[in-house]
């Protein structure tokens, strides 16, 4: 854990050649965290990249040519408490959105309960938590 120290935390743990953002972990503060998110970033590649992590937008650019002919800002799913519903019900309810679908089959992602939305909901201490702090889900 060398590494966590010589970074500095928090930390991103990502597969080095993922795509979508599976596998990909973010705002990690303790080696505790980073063994399980290494753990979960090594089933999507070979590889793992720990990094600095920079809270702030996530922007995606679309490149061609050198040329950037796009950009979009991103925005993780979130649910918002009732005072009544679990995390699951709120998560169960957005995921009825007939805009929501598996993968990128339609605008938006249906929301999946994983280790790293887990991992988020065991660190959040507020009512409004993004469920994970990735886009791509």
């Amino acid at each position: 854990m060398d590494w966590l120290h010589d970074v500095g935390a928090p930390v991103v743990v990502k597969p080095l050649d993922g795509r979508q953002g599976q596998g990909v972990s973010l705002n990690l503060t303790t080696e505790d965290e980073v063994r399980k998110a290494f753990a979960i970033a090594s089933a999507f590649s070979r590889s793992v990249v720990i990094e600095e992590y920079i809270p702030g937008a996530n922007v995606r650019l679309l490149v061609v040519d050198g040329r950037c002919v796009a950009a979009s800002v991103r925005q993780p799913a979130t649910v918002e408490g009732d005072g009544k519903a679990t995390i699951r019900e709120l998560i169960e309810r957005v995921n009825q959105d007939p805009r929501r679908g598996v993968g990128h089959e339609k605008p938006l992602t249906r929301i999946e309960i994983d280790e790293i939305v887990e991992g988020t909901l065991a660190k959040a201490a507020t009512r409004w938590i993004a469920y994970r702090h990735k886009v791509n889900a």
